[in-house]
């Protein structure tokens, strides 16, 4: 199991968008969740019932944890188990997001993750879908979308931002050698 501390470094690693969460309540839960070869590649806030927590995204799986005062809830999605992803409606500052797997009985159930901020539901809906569809067993299809120039310099200036990050905690000695040399490997590595 990946410790507290590489959890957190990862997250500081990851894109700007994602470095708030590095300080959450849920992360400690993560530590018994990871498997250790488990990668966290999106975060999200997001409600589901009465319950507020995040949609962590991993290599593997979708999960959403939640951490109450009677302790912390958890809801753990294969993405090859997920028949159907979509967007629900929202209001004009939030969206939700719906999931569909198969229940114990194995009927379809879907599940509702509510006020996801509008700036990125759409980012999370077709990086899910991407995620769900890539798997060997899904029945979705990957979402088509075309890479444009100001994409394609954007993800560039966000790599370099990774790498300088990198390099910081690596100053700071929150890397060690080894740590640096093999998370720059994977941010260089083609996907």
């Amino acid at each position: 199991m990946p410790s507290l501390e590489h959890i957190k470094n990862h997250i500081l690693l990851m894109d700007e968008q994602f470095v708030k969460y590095a300080d959450r309540k849920e992360l400690p839960e993560l530590v018994r969740l990871l498997g250790m070869n488990e990668t966290i590649e999106y975060i999200v806030d997001a409600n589901s019932g009465s319950y507020a927590g995040l949609i962590i995204g991993t290599n593997l799986r979708l999960m959403f944890v939640t951490k109450t005062l009677q302790g912390v809830g958890q809801t753990v999605f294969n993405y090859d188990r997920i028949l159907k992803i979509e967007q629900g409606s929202g209001n004009s500052s939030f969206g939700s997001l719906l999931v569909t797997v198969p229940n114990a009985r194995n009927q379809p159930h879907t599940h509702t993750f509510d006020y996801i901020a509008k700036n990125t539901i759409a980012h999370v809906y077709n990086w899910l879908r991407s995620k769900a569809a890539n798997n060997a067993n899904s029945k979705l299809e990957a979402p088509v979308i075309e890479a444009q120039p100001q994409a394609v310099a954007l993800m560039q200036d966000e790599l370099l931002e990774k790498l300088e990050r990198l390099a910081k905690l690596k100053e700071l000695g929150v890397l060690t050698d080894e740590e640096f040399l093999a998370q720059k490997q994977q941010l260089l590595s083609p996907k």
